[in-house]
């Protein structure tokens, strides 16, 4: 322990006529330190009161000596000062052969620990900023590729209704084109099918036609008729007649359905 003594100085002549005045000194029988404002934690470079409690009240301690378990502090006229090491430390006082009790108290440099503390506090908003930044930049990249993505999905639909409209339009009017083909040759193959103009026959002598030699049509035979017209013909193909189109029968049946006979080919 780190010792500081306290001691009477007098002079030998004022001594005696105390000791033959008020007697023999009372020696302490007890000592009690404490600290009116204790706390858990002091600072640095602080000065801590320190209250010096004797038994018997009247008890002479002028030779009381203050001890400290470290040189970073002192402890001496029932001041503590700290100094500037942090650490646990400890004290008590000493009379004759009467020791205190023992004062332990805990000192730290709360300047730097605030500072300390506002430091990582300082860092831990900025990296919260950061984080919170990283995010809303994350959410933002997101956002837009999702924007974007749905804006591709919207182009490609686009695209296939106008694709799907123009097949449908190709396919309409292909459609009208083939109904009008249809219709025209309909309407062609429903046309009756005009008589050919007579070719022109030579000059005849005039015969005498006697009348048994007159040839009669035979009523009977083969006769063929047209898709379209009214006459009956001798063969499949006269005139503008389609052979393929052609109906054979009798010439009797197309004379009883109404049909007259064909110049051309009788």
């Amino acid at each position: 322990m780190k010792k500081t003594t306290k001691g009477i100085a007098a002079g030998a002549v004022a001594v005696c006529l105390l000791a033959g005045m008020a007697g023999s000194p009372k020696k302490a029988e007890s000592l009690e330190l404490s600290i009116p404002l204790y706390r858990d934690e002091f600072d640095i470079n602080t000065e801590i009161p320190v209250d010096v409690s004797v038994s018997p009240d009247d008890a002479d301690i002028d030779d009381l000596e203050y001890f400290s378990d470290s040189s970073a502090v002192s402890f001496t006229d029932s001041v503590i000062n700290t100094g500037n090491a942090e650490g646990d430390y400890s004290f008590y006082v000493r009379s004759g052969d009467i020791e205190s009790n023992i004062l332990s108290i805990h000192v730290v440099d709360i300047s730097a620990r605030n500072e300390a503390t506002r430091k990582a506090e300082e860092e831990r908003l900025a990296k919260e900023a950061e984080e919170k930044k990283a995010a809303e930049e994350q959410a933002a990249q997101e956002a837009e590729e999702k924007a974007a993505a749905e804006q591709a999905a919207r182009e490609a639909e686009e695209r296939a209704a106008a694709e799907q409209a123009a097949r449908e339009a190709e396919e309409q009017k292909a459609a009208e084109e083939q109904a009008v083909k249809e219709a025209a040759e309909k309407t062609v193959a429903e046309q009756p099918e005009a008589d050919p103009a007579p070719a022109p026959q030579p000059a005849e002598e005039p015969v005498q036609i006697v009348e048994d030699q007159v040839q009669e049509v035979p009523v009977s035979g083969t006769a063929y008729l047209s898709a379209t017209g009214k006459k009956y013909h001798s063969i499949d193909h006269c005139g503008k007649m389609n052979p393929n189109k052609a109906r054979k029968t009798t010439i009797s049946e197309a004379e009883a359905a109404g049909y007259e006979r064909c110049s051309k080919c009788w």
